[in-house]
């Protein structure tokens, strides 16, 4: 592995311990695809920062946010098969996100 690749990797990966080191459940099957996906797309994609660090930023926030990951899980065979991980995840934070400014919005003060 060249040094600019690796400089570049750890330079956008704020996160990459902590996602790689992360120990999904055994059942858990799409925690591991997007952990083995997130590895692969790191490392052979490692001139795109942009959406490495989104990719970085999203699986972290997946792992860290119970609610975020409860939607993930309920959600990410809805978007469908034929995209790839990466859009499905950018979809769904998205969404994820409005939802949560809908619900932030709607809040009523006493």
């Amino acid at each position: 592995m060249k040094v600019d690749h690796l400089d570049a990797v750890l330079e956008n990966c704020k996160h990459y311990d902590d996602i790689v080191g992360y120990t999904p459940l055994e059942n858990d099957e799409i925690t591991k695809d997007m952990i083995r996906y997130y590895q692969d797309y790191v490392f052979f994609n490692w001139n795109q920062s942009e959406k490495i660090k989104e990719i970085d930023k999203i699986l972290n926030e997946y792992l860290k946010n119970i609610h975020f990951y409860k939607y993930i899980q309920m959600h990410f065979n809805e978007v469908g098969d034929f995209l790839p991980i990466y859009d499905i995840l950018l979809s769904l934070y998205n969404r994820y996100q409005d939802e949560a400014m809908k619900k932030i919005n709607n809040t009523k003060w006493i």
